[in-house]
């Protein structure tokens, strides 16, 4: 839950603050009151992971969009019911498009 270089936020339709580190390449993850839950990306250039993510915004579908700075990259990412993001291994749709899982390091 530390930061590095907070680059953007957006708030989840639960009301989680999720929050882009560039430096970290990881995008956090809080609660409404501001308490660490978990994190999604890490350092990397595959489904999933995050090479220096810059903004993040929130899709019509309730999807979460996380643009990358270097590589010109942007990755989906989803949070079924249930709150945690999504499945147990990313999978790749279309163009690109990642659902990705969380990484949770409490």
């Amino acid at each position: 839950g530390n930061f590095s270089f907070p680059s953007g936020v957006t708030v989840s339709p639960a009301g989680e603050i999720l929050v882009v580190d560039m430096f970290r390449q990881v995008v956090n993850r809080f609660d409404n009151e501001g308490n660490f839950l978990s994190y999604i990306g890490g350092k990397g250039t595959g489904p999933g992971a995050l090479t220096y993510p810059c903004s993040i915004t929130r899709d019509a579908d309730d999807r979460f969009v996380v643009l990358e700075k270097v590589g010109c990259r942007y990755q989906v990412f989803a949070f079924p019911e249930g709150g945690e993001p999504g499945a147990d291994d990313p999978e790749v749709e279309g163009n690109g498009d990642v659902i990705a899982k969380t990484t949770d390091r409490r």
